[in-house]
């Protein structure tokens, strides 16, 4: 259990947990990291569309899957 609690990063708030992520995986962070934030200010949804994520009222997380 303390190898996966390696595996998530939390923060307070970002733009977006997807471009962390993004950030990360170019960077070569390992598969299966988790991107975790209390509230996303830029975030994103389908087509691009602004994604509300005000602090406190959902689960905002990017995960790095690789092909």
């Amino acid at each position: 259990m303390n190898s996966f609690k390696n595996k998530i990063l939390r923060y307070e708030s970002l733009p977006s947990t997807n471009n962390e992520v993004a950030r990360l995986a170019a960077q070569g962070a390992a598969e299966g990291l988790a991107v975790v934030a209390d509230e996303q200010t830029a975030g994103r949804g389908r087509l691009q569309r602004k994604w509300v994520s005000p602090r406190g009222a959902g689960l905002y997380f990017s995960l790095l899957l690789r092909p």
